[in-house]
């Protein structure tokens, strides 16, 4: 995504608009300890523009209730 600059590009940007993002996991772990964990893969995201996308990796800890939340979530996009 291009940086914006000004008030009418920052008032552009919060517009709603239709997003599509598509994540492809291409590997996953959990710790042996089953409290966390990471994937890591390629997405995708189209905002009524031009496809953008690149790699993302995201670690998840476990709640102490079971459930898996996300604690970290990075994208590098393609350059």
């Amino acid at each position: 995504m291009m940086p914006f600059v000004g008030d009418a590009a920052a008032r552009q940007m919060a517009q709603p608009r239709e997003t599509t993002t598509k994540r492809e996991s291409l590997f996953a772990s959990a710790a042996m300890s089953g409290d966390l964990g990471v994937t890591y893969g390629r997405y995708t995201v189209t905002q009524g523009g031009p496809e953008e996308g690149g790699h993302y990796v995201r670690v998840w800890s476990r709640t102490g209730a079971g459930q898996w939340r996300v604690a970290l979530d990075v994208n590098a996009p393609r350059q």
